[in-house]
């Protein structure tokens, strides 16, 4: 073998090597990211999952829990379940525990030291035509870690319980279909529709 052929086996050795390297460190980066994937997605819920039916809600019945979601902001799903009991009386959850983590520590770093949450509402409400208010209620809210799983049972602190609460949106009845709004019906509107789960009866109930 020639002193010019040795230098290009060298060489083929060389670039093998260096290709060898570089496919395995994208593989060990793919698996790097795949794995940050998974732990950002533990505890994440996407509510598209929670539907019973995509069907438009055109009648809101008592007993029976409705959920609405839309995307946030932050590209990530924001809901509330709500269900009308006997009485004029409704109960409200917002579920803000159910995001991928990456949401929660972008929140954090702006200053916010509990951003996993769920708010319980048990109010009041009347009705205006097609339209539904919530009044007058209370309500609880439940805090948890940023790492803890909501959805495996960890068990949230109390950032308040009881505590006096003027409204928690309406109902409205647009294009032949409720949605959710503000009280002055000047807010974000959010689709509702009937969901897979069903809510206790009282906000006592939801927080045991």
């Amino acid at each position: 073998m020639t002193t010019k052929s040795k230098r290009w086996h060298i060489l083929l050795a060389v670039i093998l090597t260096f290709s060898v390297c570089l496919t395995g460190y994208r593989i060990y980066q793919d698996g790097k990211a795949r794995e940050a994937k998974r732990i950002d997605m533990i505890g994440a819920v996407d509510p598209e999952t929670l539907v019973a039916s995509k069907k438009p809600i055109t009648k809101l019945q008592i007993g029976v829990t409705y959920i609405a979601y839309s995307k946030s902001e932050w590209g990530n799903y924001v809901w509330e379940y709500f269900k009308l009991l006997p009485g004029f009386r409704i109960l409200d959850v917002a579920d803000r525990a159910h995001f991928p983590r990456s949401y929660y520590y972008e929140r954090a770093s702006d200053g916010e030291i509990y951003p996993k949450a769920l708010t319980v509402y048990e109010g009041n409400y009347e009705k205006r035509g097609k339209n539904y208010f919530s009044t007058s209620g209370v309500a609880a809210r439940l805090i948890f870690g940023i790492k803890e799983n909501v959805k495996k049972g960890a068990r949230g602190d109390y950032s308040y319980k009881q505590r006096e609460w003027g409204y928690a949106g309406a109902f409205e009845f647009k294009n032949g279909r409720y949605r959710t709004n503000t009280v002055r019906l000047d807010g974000y509107p959010g689709d509702l529709y009937k969901a897979k789960v069903q809510l206790p009866n009282s906000l006592d109930e939801y927080v045991s």
